[in-house]
């Protein structure tokens, strides 16, 4: 008797797992949810990012006169060219004496050589002569740009040609001539 229970306990358990390896053979071959078809995959239109111009700036400084005599007056002009499409609003203009005689003008209008919020292009500085000697200026403009695609805190500079301040030989005194 203990034969025939064991052969059929033996059976049992060699139909049982015949049973679950059927199933796992089912579960590989067919999904467990039910099937969605996908949709094809479709072209997303191509986004077109905007070109912004470039920026670019140029300033130029240019001196009434390129030689003053000590005393006189010299009217020193700033301008800045900006590349289309693009702007620059300056918040800070400074205007700066450099050579190896240091300063030898003065500010006369405006009274210093940095000013703040200085209106539109061009600027311009009044200077008197003070001393002998030779200078270049030098000009920076602090302010924004922005070409479109938004605002960008940056500089422009710029330098001006040789200005000398002296005595010059070359002038000349005529005596008055009278009739005796």
């Amino acid at each position: 008797m203990r034969r025939i229970i064991l052969s059929i306990i033996s059976t049992i358990m060699a139909f049982s797992l015949l049973l679950i390896l059927l199933n796992v053979q089912a579960m590989d071959n067919s999904p467990l949810t039910t099937p969605t078809t996908v949709p094809p995959p479709t072209e997303a239109p191509p986004t077109s990012t905007p070109e912004y111009p470039v920026f670019s700036a140029t300033m130029s400084i240019i001196p009434s006169q390129n030689q003053v005599a000590i005393s006189d007056t010299l009217v020193v002009t700033i301008s800045i060219d900006v590349s289309e499409g693009c702007s620059f609003s300056v918040y800070e203009l400074n205007l700066t004496q450099s050579g190896a005689d240091g300063g030898i003008f003065t500010y006369t209008s405006p009274s210093t050589p940095l000013v703040i919020a200085p209106g539109n292009s061009p600027y311009s500085y009044t200077l008197t002569a003070i001393t002998t000697g030779t200078v270049v200026f030098s000009g920076s403009a602090y302010g924004e740009r922005n070409c479109g695609d938004g605002f960008v805190w940056t500089y422009v500079n710029g330098e001006s040609t040789l200005v000398r301040v002296g005595e010059w030989p070359y002038q000349l005194h005529l005596p008055i001539v009278q009739k005796p």
